[in-house]
């Protein structure tokens, strides 16, 4: 296998059952998160850094291409898990999990034996990589959305992980300030609306409890504006 050809799902499942030994392990197996001329592909990779980060020490910069993600962007009209994307795009391989997803509490991987773990874990991690070559291919053939993907979607997914691992220092007064403004704009377009929709509705459906005096998205005053009132 060509290094840029390996791929890193699974790669956490595995090293979570062995527990506290990971660390010791990992680094001596020189595993692909430390290796810089290994590009990671991943489905839903952001939850495995997470517990990468804290129990190894790893910070995957090489994670390059989630499965879930460019999948979402092929197709957002479904459900893009890895064991669909199997089955859309590696047919041969589609059903890999299906015993284990209905038998195995995935709450508790803890208590998974390994003779029933590693089939699971290799066929995500095989599974992963035939996916991320075909999604590769629909993907380039259209440059904007790699471009999109590339250089936008991929960072932020990446800048937000981050985040949840590290928090963000926050400006207390230019949030409030950014507040203060958007609750402003927010009641200036409720009046705008609320000229639109007429004073009778206005009237029936006013609520002083609630910015600019009405809820835009109550049921009855919708369905009296759009129905009621031209019948």
């Amino acid at each position: 296998m060509r290094p840029e050809q390996r791929t890193s799902s699974g790669l956490a499942s595995i090293a979570r059952r062995a527990g506290a030994e990971v660390v010791s392990v990992s680094r001596a197996a020189r595993l692909p998160p430390e290796l810089p001329y290994i590009r990671l592909k991943a489905s839903n990779f952001k939850y495995d850094t997470h517990w990468l980060a804290v129990r190894a020490g790893f910070q995957c910069s090489t994670f390059t291409f989630d499965t879930v993600l460019v999948g979402s962007l092929l197709d957002e009209n479904r459900s893009n898990a890895l064991d669909v994307h199997v089955k859309i795009y590696v047919p041969a391989l589609g059903g890999y999990s299906d015993e284990f997803d209905r038998t195995v509490d995935k709450a508790r991987m803890d208590l998974v034996s390994p003779d029933q773990l590693l089939p699971y874990a290799g066929g995500d991690v095989d599974g992963d990589l035939q996916v991320a070559a075909v999604e590769k291919q629909i993907l380039l053939q259209d440059p904007q959305l790699t471009s999109f993907y590339v250089n936008i979607l991929h960072p932020a997914a990446r800048a937000f992980e981050q985040i949840e691992q590290t928090g963000a220092l926050i400006d207390k007064d230019a949030y409030q300030e950014l507040k203060s403004d958007l609750e402003t704009e927010h009641i200036r377009l409720v009046k705008e609306a609320s000229k639109i929709m007429g004073g009778r509705i206005f009237i029936k459906h006013r609520d002083t409890s609630r910015p600019g005096d009405i809820n835009l998205t109550k049921a009855s005053m919708l369905c009296d504006y759009m129905l009621v009132q031209w019948v």
